[in-house]
C-alpha cells in the first residue's frame, strides 16, 4: 500500500477512537446525574426521597411517601389500619410534622431533617400507617376495627349507588317528559321554582306538569314539515328534440346494476343518448345514479343537432343499445319506426337550420395594433373566461350560461408566445340561440365592444372593417325579434336547456 492508502486508514481509525471516547465520555456524564438509590426504611418511607444532592439546582420536592411493604411470609392480604396514636386524636399532619425552617436549611440540613422526621414516623407509637400483620400483633382488637371499618365502606358505597341510580332515573324522565311535551314549561310556572339538588323531586313535578290539560294541549300541536327539497338535477329527455323508447320492468332494479351499461352508451354515432329512470308513476325522472331503484327506465337519442339529422345508421346503433340495457334489465322494449323517426329528426334540423345565427362585432385599433398578452390582461380584467381550447373569452350570465365570446383572430391563449402574437382587430360572437333572449345579448354585446374600444383605442366595425352606425345596430336588434319569436312558437326559447342541447355539436 502507498502511503496515501495508509495516510486515509490512519485517518480513519483516529477518528473511530475519537467518537469512541466522546461516546464514552457523555454516557459518564450522564450516569453521574442519575441519583443513587438511597436504602429504605423498615417502615416503608423512603429517607431521602425527594431530596436533592448538594449540587443539584433542580427545586425542592417534598418526601414521599412509598406503598408498604407486606412480608414475603404472609400469604393473606389485609388491610392497612390506623395505631393508637393516631385513634387517641393525633393527625397525620402531627406525625409527620417536620420544622418548616429546615427546608431553608443548606441541602445537607435539609437531607437531616428529613431522615430524622422519617425515623419519628416509623416508630410504632407515632406512625399514621402499619402493615395489617403489625396492627395484629400489636392489638388483638384490630381486626375487629378493620371488620367494622370495611363494613361502613361498603354501606356508604351501597348508598352512594343507589343514589347514583336514582339521579339517572329522574334525569331519564325529566328527558322523557321534555320531548313529550315542549310546552310543559309555559303550562306549569312552578317548575322553575324546583331545587336543582333533588333530582327525583324534579322528575316527579315534571310528570306532574306533563300530566296537565294544558300541557296535554301543547303535545299535539302539529309541526308543518319542510317542503322536500328535489332529489337531484331536472330531467334532460325531452320529446320535442328526442326519440324516446319506454322500458316497462316487471321488478324494481339496482341502479349499480344499469351503470357498466350506461357508461358504454353515451352516444349513437355523433347524437347524444341519454338513459332516465323513475321509483314510481309520481317520482321524477333522473339520469341513472349510484345509490338508486327503478321501477321504470327510459332512454332516448337525440334527432338533430349542429352535426345534422339522426340517419338510418344513427338509428340502428341506438336500437342496439336499447336491446342491450332491456336485455340487462328484463325489459321489452317497444321501439319506434325509423322512417318515421328519420323524417322528424330531418324536419327538426330544417327548422334549427332556420333559426341557427351567430352575429359578430368587431373591435379594430385606431393605431398600433395589440399584443395577445394585452388582450388577454383586458378580457381577464372584465371578467371573461377562458374556454377550454383557449381559443376565446367567454362572458357568462348568473346561471353560468354563455352570452358571448371574444375572440381575438386565430391566437391560442393557451398555447401560442402572447408576447410576440398581435393583431389588430378584437372580434365579440354571439351565438343567438344559445344565449338567453330576456338579456338582450346582442345589446349587451356591442355595449362591451364600445366600452373596450374606448379603453384600448379601438372602434366598433363590421366584418368588412366598416364602422356600424347605431342605426345598423337598431335593423339587426328587430332581425333577432323575429327569430326570437319563431324559436319561442316552436317550443324552444332561446337559452333555454333544450335549445342549447338542439344547438350544440
Amino acid at each position: 500500500m502507498n502511503e496515501l492508502q495508509l495516510s486515509l486508514i490512519g485517518a480513519g481509525v483516529v477518528v473511530l477512537l475519537g467518537v469512541v471516547a466522546y461516546n464514552a465520555w457523555q454516557g459518564s456524564k450522564a450516569r453521574a446525574r442519575i441519583p443513587r438509590r438511597m436504602p429504605v426504611d423498615g417502615a416503608g418511607i423512603d429517607a431521602t426521597a425527594g431530596v436533592p444532592d448538594a449540587d443539584d439546582d433542580r427545586p425542592f420536592i417534598e418526601p414521599t411517601l412509598s406503598p408498604p411493604r407486606v412480608p414475603a411470609q404472609s400469604s393473606e392480604r389485609r388491610e392497612p389500619t390506623l395505631g393508637p396514636a393516631v385513634a387517641a386524636g393525633s393527625s397525620v399532619q402531627d406525625a409527620f410534622a417536620i420544622n418548616e425552617d429546615a427546608w431553608d436549611a443548606p441541602p445537607a440540613s435539609r437531607k437531616r431533617a428529613t431522615q430524622d422526621a422519617a425515623a419519628h414516623a416509623a416508630r410504632p407509637e407515632e406512625s399514621v400507617t402499619a402493615t395489617a400483620d403489625t396492627a395484629v400483633e400489636a392489638d388483638d382488637g384490630a381486626l375487629d376495627r378493620q371488620a367494622q371499618a370495611r363494613d361502613a365502606q361498603e354501606a356508604a358505597a351501597a348508598s352512594a349507588v343507589a343514589r347514583f341510580d336514582a339521579e339517572l332515573a329522574a334525569d331519564d324522565t325529566v328527558d322523557a317528559a321534555a320531548a313529550g311535551s315542549v310546552a310543559t314549561a309555559a303550562a306549569a310556572p312552578e317548575l322553575a321554582n324546583v331545587d336543582t339538588n333533588e333530582p327525583v323531586a324534579n322528575a316527579e313535578a315534571v310528570a306532574t306538569a306533563a300530566a296537565t290539560p294544558e300541557a296535554a294541549t301543547a303535545a299535539v300541536v302539529p309541526v308543518a314539515a319542510p317542503p322536500a327539497a328535489p332529489s337531484g338535477p331536472p330531467p334532460i329527455i325531452d320529446e320535442r328534440i328526442d326519440c324516446v323508447v319506454a322500458l316497462p320492468l316487471a321488478n324494481v332494479i339496482a341502479a349499480e346494476r344499469l351503470m357498466p351499461l350506461t357508461v358504454r352508451m353515451r352516444r349513437a354515432g355523433s347524437k347524444p343518448v341519454n338513459i332516465e329512470g323513475r321509483a314510481d308513476e309520481h317520482s321524477p325522472w333522473e339520469l341513472i345514479r349510484s345509490g338508486g331503484r327503478y321501477h321504470q327506465l327510459r332512454m332516448a337519442v337525440q334527432l338533430a343537432n349542429r352535426a345534422g339529422a339522426l340517419n338510418e345508421v344513427e338509428f340502428s346503433e341506438f336500437s342496439n343499445l336499447v336491446q342491450t340495457l332491456a336485455d340487462a334489465a328484463d325489459a321489452l322494449p317497444e321501439l319506434p319506426d325509423m322512417v318515421e323517426t328519420v323524417a322528424r329528426g330531418r324536419e327538426l334540423d330544417s327548422f334549427a337550420a332556420q333559426c341557427d345565427a351567430q352575429l359578430s362585432v368587431n373591435v379594430l385599433s385606431d393605431g398600433a395594433p395589440w399584443s395577445a398578452n394585452y388582450v388577454q390582461a383586458v378580457a381577464t380584467q372584465d371578467g371573461l373566461l377562458l374556454s377550454r381550447d383557449g381559443m376565446r373569452f367567454v362572458k357568462l350570465d348568473a346561471r353560468q350560461n354563455p352570452v358571448f365570446m371574444l375572440q381575438f383572430g386565430d391566437t391560442n391563449f393557451l398555447r401560442d408566445d402572447l408576447t410576440y402574437k398581435g393583431g389588430d382587430l378584437i372580434t365579440m360572437l354571439l351565438d343567438v340561440p344559445v344565449a338567453d333572449e330576456d338579456l338582450l345579448p346582442f345589446r349587451l354585446m356591442c355595449d362591451y365592444a364600445r366600452s373596450i374600444g374606448q379603453r384600448i383605442g379601438g372602434r366598433v366595425v363590421d366584418d368588412q372593417r366598416r364602422p356600424l352606425s347605431d342605426a345598423a345596430l337598431q335593423n339587426v336588434d328587430k332581425q333577432l325579434l323575429k327569430l326570437y319569436e319563431r324559436l319561442e312558437a316552436r317550443g324552444l326559447p332561446a337559452g333555454s336547456p333544450v335549445t342549447r342541447r338542439l344547438f350544440s355539436q
